[in-house]
């Protein structure tokens, strides 16, 4: 007491000496001790040296210098939830930020001086070589002496994030443009876990001179070289299941719904996003359940058939028995993709899966194995096991609050054992949501249907274009989209030359790592366009993907989207028109067309309704 150590005292005030053995009697204090400790470091910075590292402590800084965006991020949540997050309120769910070590900007500063890397990270060297040229340079030795200090009590999986001063910055988040690499952390000899843990390093900072990192830069006017990068370390959030690793469940949200899907619906009542296993399968536009927290049971309103045929079939897990040396010549290596029999074999789905009977086409409630699993989440949004809407809202409205903005999260979690066991909830990242700002036409009068091109009642810009590039729809072939994103490539970096931006019209999800999905490009495939149109066709019907980094992207460099929903009897393309058009270039999938006089691309930004109208 006298030392003001009270939480301790008063742990130990009231027991005797006499009810423990010598040992036991240590460990008690011991125990007691590092809770304190714990508790101390719990929503602050700590950071790092060897005398007083504690192996449990939540957020180490490794180096001087800046956080960067993402990092600075976890920081706020951190202290957000220690100070203002009342758990009392969800007592079967813990909530909280995974361990994080961050290495400061200052170290990669030295990294680029003293390997003088500025020339190669300028040139227009292709990525590989540019990895290659990375991964063969040095950390300093001191860092290094570091990380395999740290490394001897961090067990487990973990992620190396990049945390760039532009990524997750108010106006620009940079989402998914810069480098994660998950590593399982688990080999015996701790000298190859540094090489791994260094080598994921060196690779996320080649990341921001990376042909995708430049071309989307240089879209949004930023110079890339004044890009610092920040590197976090993080545990990794999910469980194992024989050589896997993966969370039952991840997501996203955001205060901003573009695209209300239900009349009830308004922009500012937010938008989830849910998926088994990592969150990959979400910021890639893969299928995942998407709900509005304030509405979360409106799902149950879907035709089960709709529900079945977008309902997420395969999940993204670490591989813990992958090997792998050269790992800077693949993005995640360590990453596998799994379909649905393996999550029932693994018991994951017990608490999320709903059963389609294919006899009676109904959802029956929960799935036990037999019959075909249908992802709903079901048991998440009606709160029986906790009410993840509600604390989903609660979170978002704190970070809203705190920012002064929109907001959007990353997070993760695992269920317990039981349904009445404590469930974990983990945030993963906090940014500014970036709101698109869309141009009103003030004068959105009755156009007649013979005039218009196409038309969408889910929207965003106001612009004119003359240049037209689209996916055939006879030529569609799911099968072939990489083929599609090929030729996209090569029409798009003409125009780009020719400094003409054009509106570019595809089938299914534009950007999708699923190309099953639509056309897996890239940004470096579409940095020309300036509106882009996703359709569906009577075959080929796939929701939209307002979760994904992708979309977050084009959101940020300000280009109009539109949606075509083939089964709506409101949005239509007229594609014979299209193909009458002047023709530039045509390929197999692909075809480029020209206006004698521009389209018009009008929005009412309020109503988010738009067409695009044919020349006069």
């Amino acid at each position: 007491m006298v030392r003001g150590e009270f939480l301790i005292a008063n742990q130990l005030k009231n027991r005797r000496v006499s009810e423990f053995t010598k040992v036991g009697l240590r460990n008690f204090i011991r125990e007691i001790v590092n809770n304190i400790v714990i508790e101390k470091t719990r929503g602050i910075i700590n950071d790092f040296s060897r005398e007083n590292y504690h192996p449990d402590a939540l957020f180490v800084r490794l180096r001087p210098g800046s956080l960067g965006g993402k990092a600075r991020g976890l920081a706020f949540l951190m202290m957000l939830l220690n100070s203002e997050f009342d758990n009392c309120d969800f007592p079967n769910v813990e909530v909280q930020i995974p361990k994080t070590i961050v290495i400061g900007t200052n170290e990669f500063d030295q990294f680029m001086e003293s390997n003088n890397m500025y020339e190669i990270a300028l040139s227009d060297e292709t990525d590989e070589k540019l990895r290659d040229k990375f991964v063969k340079t040095k950390l300093t030795d001191s860092l290094k002496e570091d990380l395999e200090f740290i490394l001897k009590d961090l067990k487990g999986l973990i992620a190396v994030r990049s945390s760039s001063l532009l990524e997750d910055s108010s106006y620009q988040p940079f989402s998914g443009i810069f480098s994660t690499y998950m590593l399982p952390n688990n080999h015996p000899d701790i000298k190859v876990r540094l090489k791994q843990l260094c080598k994921a390093i060196k690779l996320v900072y080649s990341s921001p001179f990376t042909k995708l990192a430049k071309t989307y830069a240089e879209t949004l006017g930023q110079i890339i070289e004044e890009s610092k990068m920040a590197v976090v370390i993080q545990k990794v959030v999910g469980k194992e299941h024989g050589d896997r690793f993966y969370p039952d469940f991840s997501g996203t949200a955001s205060s901003y719904n573009y695209y209300p899907f239900a009349t009830q619906m308004k922009p500012e009542d937010r938008v989830a996003h849910l998926a088994l296993g990592l969150g990959k399968t979400i910021v890639d536009g893969g299928l995942n359940l998407r709900f509005c927290p304030k509405y979360p049971t409106l799902i149950r309103s879907i035709n089960p058939k709709i529900l079945l045929y977008n309902s997420q079939n395969e999940f993204f897990a670490i591989n813990l028995n992958q090997k792998v040396e050269f790992f800077e010549k693949t993005d995640n290596p360590f990453l596998s993709k799994f379909n649905l029999d393996i999550a029932t074999s693994d018991d994951s789905l017990k608490f999320i899966a709903d059963t389609f009977d294919y006899d009676e086409n109904m959802l029956k409630s929960s799935f036990t194995g037999e019959g075909y699993p249908v992802i709903t989440f079901n048991r998440l949004l009606n709160s029986s096991l906790f009410s993840l809407p509600e604390l989903i809202t609660r979170i978002m409205e704190m970070g809203e609050q705190s920012m002064g903005c929109s907001v959007e999260i990353e997070f993760a979690g695992n269920f317990g054992q039981k349904q009445d066991d404590i469930h974990n909830f983990y945030i993963l990242q906090i940014r500014p949501f970036l709101e698109h700002v869309e141009h009103l036409t003030d004068d959105f009068e009755e156009v007649d249907k013979e005039k218009i091109l196409l038309h969408s009642v889910k929207v965003s810009g106001n612009i004119l274009r003359q240049d037209i590039v689209f996916i055939k729809p006879d030529k569609f072939s799911k099968m072939k989209t990489f083929e599609m994103r090929d030729a996209v490539n090569k029409i798009n970096s003409k125009l780009v030359k020719e400094n003409k931006p054009y509106i570019l019209i595809g089938i299914g999800r534009w950007g999708s790592k699923d190309r099953y999905l639509g056309v897996p490009v890239k940004w470096q495939d579409i940095n020309g366009a300036k509106v882009m149109v996703e359709a569906n066709l009577k075959d080929f019907q796939i929701d939209f993907s307002q979760g994904s980094h992708f979309f977050q992207n084009i959101v940020t460099a300000n280009i109009g989207y539109f949606h075509i929903n083939y089964s709506s009897k409101e949005e239509f393309i007229d594609w014979d028109w299209l193909e009458k058009l002047k023709v530039v270039e045509d390929t197999e999938f692909v075809m480029h067309v020209i206006t004698k006089k521009p389209l018009t691309v009008r929005v009412n930004g309020r109503e988010r309704v738009g067409s695009v109208i044919k020349p006069d």
